[in-house]
């Protein structure tokens, strides 16, 4: 047996160690392999079955358990490509976790007092700032487009609305991020529910994210025919990069409907 001034010579190296053990952090799985077997058990079609996560939301709350649980310190140590895909994973995953919490309902737009208040609802709890709560809106404006300037992230981010992207059934990850976002665009850009190019008529129906976020796309292109252009399929596919500049622009009406099934 331990004699008792072992036990108490074992009992205060402990207390030297702890504060070292706990700040020691775990490492971060940048697959985010949680946030894909959470989306693979919901998610046809780019549609979600919040149902099935109302009733079990235990894979969820642990993988937003592993977004809170990261460090600044661990955080500043990340590539850039690390860095955004934990926020892209960040904003589509909370947003889920907006509906579960407050389903049945129609779509984000309808929860809170006001139309789209809950976009602005400071309910996420991520260290890496600091402790303080963020919300959707703060993701997408001051962390992903005033630091990353990469407009490919508005075809990955997803409102839980049918206006936006589909939802993808594996998570975003660094190693593969750029092939995603170029997938994500293709996708996105070539849906005829969300845009239509008409050569004849002289004119492109777009998405109203192209008009909420124009100045993203201008920066990498002089017009969003030009930005465009680089996506788009089309039969005549010279035709269209010579005109795509030139094409009267309409845009369309947003879908704030939800993206259940």
């Amino acid at each position: 047996m331990m004699s008792s001034r072992r036990f108490l010579l074992s009992l205060g190296l402990l207390a030297v160690l702890a504060p070292h053990l706990r700040a020691a952090p775990s490492a971060f799985d940048h697959q985010h392999n949680a946030w894909t077997e959470t989306l693979r058990g919901v998610v046809y079609d780019g549609m979600v079955s919040y149902n099935t996560l109302r009733e079990d939301h235990a894979g969820l709350d642990r993988y937003l358990a592993t977004l809170q649980s990261v460090t600044a310190a661990q955080y500043a140590g990340w590539s850039e490509a690390q860095q955004l895909a934990f926020w892209i994973n960040a904003y589509n995953a909370y947003a889920v976790k907006l509906i579960v919490e407050n389903h049945p309902v129609e779509g984000i737009r309808a929860i809170g007092l006001l139309p789209g208040s809950a976009l602005d609802r400071e309910f996420i709890p991520l260290q890496v700032l600091g402790g303080s709560a963020l919300s959707l809106e703060d993701i997408q404006h001051r962390i992903l487009r005033e630091r990353f300037h990469d407009p490919r992230v508005h075809f990955a981010l997803v409102t839980a609305a049918r206006g936006s992207p589909k939802l993808r059934h594996t998570a975003y990850s660094a190693d593969a991020l750029h092939s995603q976002l170029e997938d994500a665009a293709d996708r996105f850009i070539n849906d005829p529910e969300h845009n239509v190019v008409d050569l004849a008529a002289g004119r492109m129906k777009l998405s109203p994210v192209f008009k909420w976020f124009r100045a993203d796309f201008e920066k990498q292109a002089r017009s969003l025919g030009g930005y465009l252009a680089q996506y788009l399929r089309h039969d005549d596919y010279e035709k269209l990069r010579t005109l795509a500049p030139t094409l009267k622009v309409e845009f369309l009406e947003f879908d704030w409907s939800l993206n259940g099934r």
